[in-house]
């Protein structure tokens, strides 16, 4: 790690000594985030020497390699304040960081803001899981990072789970994980009965039942189901609660979410739902991992697959939840999905920008956000995949509204290459075959990117004013659609 960022380093000086200070211009608005920039600059005499940064998106976050790349530079530079907001992806039989692990004995049924009937209830990490097991636990165990605070989201107005940690060294084999092969799944269609499914692969209804979390016959098109004993996330066996130093939430529990504070530092602790819950169903929307006796950056990243402005918007905790992180800087890289509505609706799709940079502001008590402006992409038209002309079309749409509400923003499709880069990416086994996400590598650039516009202004003597003020002067070109690889 240090001898990346000494690369990254000394690239960006050769590049400004020979062609200046300003040559990469990228964020707009950068005086914007000044009072961010300020106290990296100023780090090393802040009396709270603690700043948190959270990155909002879709799925270019989900992975968390983009926003992963950049907590590691982060917390190279300015120490390691904690690992932030986390989320059980696995449990939710999805994607996400694969640097925290989570195991439960039960079954967890998932949703997240961007799909199906119940995605508005959902919260801070754009997902939730749920389960009406009242004896479920999760054991969350870190690869990386040592907390002393942990905070867990949810939508219940009761204190609904407790928080254990080990205390006999036998968990080491009571616990052990069973090895999982690869998943199998059905995605409903319509017409599907749960009957039909269980006989089609000759599994009894009651098991599709455990398997996914549901408690009902109920099931609806597009959903998937986990079909086979092999799909089901790797289990723990119940650990007994006489057998844990448990630990309950802080009198002034935040809203929808409850506060636990440790003796002492841990990479491991256990989620037990409470037996005195009053809810019979409960769902978990967040987990924040802090570590109170560490300076330096908290990188929180939230991201969920085909989310939209809108979707945060329409989020029914997303933002009093995000409220209890207390940013000192947000990052906003959404935008990609827009780009494939149909209809496209363009003053609805702004209107939900402002909507989503309004609430963000007024929530969080922070004016310190950069934005990010989407990939070029390719969207799939019968068997060829045809250069996207919306996204620019967003891009250009996010440089206006980050004007008008007075935040910065990256443009990073211009950093990319513009019009038709996409495939530039691709070639270069940046992109995926999709033409719209990143391999990791691709993903990592982006992230280095991003990182070297940091460096370049903790550089400067002073914060000003780069671009904005000839913004007047952008022309948004017109793309033909319909253009073929």
């Amino acid at each position: 790690m240090r001898k990346r960022l000494a690369v990254l380093a000394f690239l960006i000086s050769v590049v400004s000594n020979v062609h200046g200070q300003d040559t990469l211009k990228s964020i707009l608005g950068k005086e914007r985030i000044g009072v961010f920039i300020n106290k990296l600059e100023n780090f090393d005499s802040l009396d709270n020497r603690k700043l948190h940064i959270v990155h909002i998106g879709d799925s270019h976050i989900q992975a968390d390699y983009f926003s992963g790349r950049m907590r590691e530079y982060f917390q190279e530079k300015y120490g390691n304040g904690g690992r932030g907001l986390v989320f059980p992806y696995r449990l939710s039989k999805t994607n996400g960081a694969t640097d925290i692990k989570y195991t439960s004995n039960v079954y967890w049924s998932g949703r997240r803001n961007s799909y199906g009937k119940l995605k508005r209830s959902t919260g801070i990490a754009g997902h939730c899981i749920e389960t009406n097991t009242k004896d479920a636990q999760i054991l969350v165990e870190s690869e990386l990072d040592q907390f002393d605070q942990v905070t867990i989201f949810h939508s219940q107005e009761d204190d609904v789970f407790v928080l254990g940690l080990r205390n006999d060294e036998s968990f080491q084999q009571e616990t052990k994980k069973q090895i999982v092969p690869d998943a199998k799944y059905h995605k409903v269609k319509s017409g599907d009965t749960l009957y039909g499914i269980a006989r089609k692969y000759g599994v009894s209804v009651s098991k599709i039942k455990t398997w996914n979390g549901i408690n009902s016959s109920m099931i609806r098109p597009g959903q998937k189901l986990v079909v086979s004993s092999a799909g089901v996330p790797a289990q723990i066996k119940k650990v007994s609660s006489n057998s844990l130093n448990k630990y309950v939430s802080k009198p002034d529990s935040l809203y929808a979410g409850q506060k636990f504070d440790l003796p002492d530092t841990v990479s491991s602790f256990y989620i037990q739902v409470n037996d005195q819950a009053k809810s019979s169903k409960v769902d978990l929307m967040g987990i924040l991992l802090e570590n109170s006796k560490a300076d330096g950056i908290v990188y929180s990243a939230i991201g969920a697959n085909g989310a939209t402005f809108e979707d945060y918007v329409a989020s029914q905790y997303f933002f009093d939840q995000i409220s209890a992180l207390k940013p000192d800087l947000l990052i906003v890289s959404l935008g990609t999905n827009e780009s494939f509505n149909s209809p496209f609706k363009a003053e609805e799709i702004e209107a939900s920008m402002n909507e989503f940079l309004g609430q963000l502001k007024e929530k969080t008590s922070c004016d310190q956000i950069l934005m990010t402006t989407p990939p070029d992409v390719k969207i799939k038209k019968g068997r060829y995949r045809e250069y996207n002309p919306k996204a620019k079309q967003i891009r250009d749409m996010e440089l206006r509204v980050a004007d008008e509400n007075e935040v910065a923003i990256w443009d990073f499709y211009e950093a990319m290459g513009g019009y038709k880069s996409i495939k530039n990416w691709k070639d270069q086994g940046l992109a995926q075959r999709d033409y719209v996400h990143f391999t990791k590598e691709g993903y990592y650039k982006q992230a280095d990117m991003l990182w070297s516009e940091f460096l370049m202004l903790t550089k400067s003597d002073s914060i000003v004013s780069n671009s904005f003020a000839d913004m007047d002067s952008v022309q948004v070109e017109e793309v033909k659609e319909g253009s073929l690889e």
